[in-house]
């Protein structure tokens, strides 16, 4: 599970890391510094720009707090219910807030990415809606190695993709998320599974809010109860009630 807060740029963030790492260092010792590349394609001509990233990691690799120019990312392996995890974001907020200052919250992203995956002789049809997995006339052609759907919703408070993958594969997330700073599982063996991915996003648009902790708080709050809503949409009782409780 991540989320992120998007906010105006800061060409300088570097020189408030040193401040960062020291105010967050206890719960996340572990620091590391990463470089991304991305092109900008325009016209006939393009362009390849570089930007820093800095980690704060904990000692279990189990939660890390991504900063750079235009962004802070929480992410962790280790879902607490929700009250936990807005309270670690709380604390990430309020610390970049405290020493950064950054000045307009242009967007909030929260992420959840679930495995599901059957036991003895369950069915998928058991654990989720029928529209993630193969139906009767595909199954008829032989076993399905790969079914993806993707789904946009206009919620009250953003835009909510529910996208799923369902066949024989290793995968234990969805494919584009990599090099996280969270230790993620990863199985060698491909078994049938399906992962079901909530991504949930509300953007300012052309208002002009700023970057404040109740109000970066209250926006994440209302974004997680649309996707919890989701999550119950498209699960069965069973599965969260008797399998997954």
């Amino acid at each position: 599970m991540l989320v992120e807060f998007r906010f105006s740029q800061i060409l300088q963030i570097e020189q408030y890391i040193p401040k960062l790492q020291e105010a967050l260092r206890r719960q996340y010792p572990t620091f590391r510094k990463s470089t991304e590349q991305s092109i900008h394609v325009q016209a006939d001509q393009f362009e390849i720009s570089s930007s820093h990233r800095w980690s704060f990691i904990s000692g279990d690799k189990k939660h890390a707090i991504d900063i750079s120019q235009d962004k802070l990312v929480y992410f962790t392996n280790d879902y607490p219910r929700f009250d936990g995890f807005a309270e670690a974001c709380k604390h990430a907020l309020q610390t970049v807030i405290e020493i950064v200052e950054p000045s307009l919250l242009l967007r909030i992203g929260l992420r959840y990415c679930d495995l599901v995956t059957t036991e003895n002789n369950e069915q998928f049809s058991q654990l989720v809606d029928e529209k993630f997995i193969p139906t009767a006339a595909t199954q008829s052609l032989g076993s399905t190695r790969h079914l993806k759907t993707e789904n946009y919703i206009q919620t009250h408070c953003g835009i909510l993709c529910i996208r799923s993958w369902f066949g024989v594969m290793p995968l234990t997330c969805p494919p584009d998320i990599d090099n996280v700073p969270v230790q993620i599982a990863r199985d060698q063996a491909a078994t049938e599974r399906l992962l079901l991915d909530f991504d949930h996003i509300w953007e300012a648009g052309e208002e002009s809010v700023t970057f404040e902790l109740e109000q970066a708080l209250t926006r994440l709050d209302a974004l997680h109860e649309a996707s919890r809503a989701a999550f119950w949409q498209v699960t069965t009782d069973y599965a969260r009630e008797a399998k997954w409780s």
